[in-house]
C-alpha cells in the first residue's frame, strides 16, 4: 500500500524537534508514490509527543502546518482527523 501518513515522535516532549524529520519523511513518501506511479498527490504527517499532536500536509511543493496543537484529551478530534486522512468519514463510522 502507498504511504499517505507519516508519524514522527517529538523528542524531549517537543513538537518542533520532530518537524524537520517529519518534513523530510513526507517528501520521501511523496517521491516514493510518484516513482511507483501511485496517484497519491498528498501526504499527511503528524508530530506527536503522545500527549500533544500537530498535523501537517504536503501537496506537491506546498507544506502546510496546522496552527493548532491537539491534546490527548481531544482524542475524538485526533481520531476524526486520522479517519479523514484514511479516506473514512468519521460520522459514518461506528465502533
Amino acid at each position: 500500500m502507498a504511504p499517505i501518513l507519516v508519524l514522527v515522535e517529538g523528542k524531549n516532549e517537543s513538537i518542533p524537534s520532530g518537524q524537520g524529520q517529519l518534513a523530510a519523511e513526507m517528501v520521501a513518501s511523496l517521491r516514493f508514490n510518484q516513482k511507483a506511479k501511485n496517484t497519491i498527490d498528498t501526504v499527511y504527517g503528524v508530530v506527536t509527543t503522545g500527549d500533544n499532536w500537530r498535523f501537517h500536509r504536503l501537496r506537491e511543493s506546498e507544506f502546510v502546518i496546522d496552527t493548532r496543537i491537539y491534546v490527548i484529551g481531544e482524542v475524538d478530534q485526533i481520531l476524526g482527523i486520522l479517519l479523514y486522512i484514511m479516506g473514512l468519514n468519521p460520522v459514518e463510522t461506528s465502533v
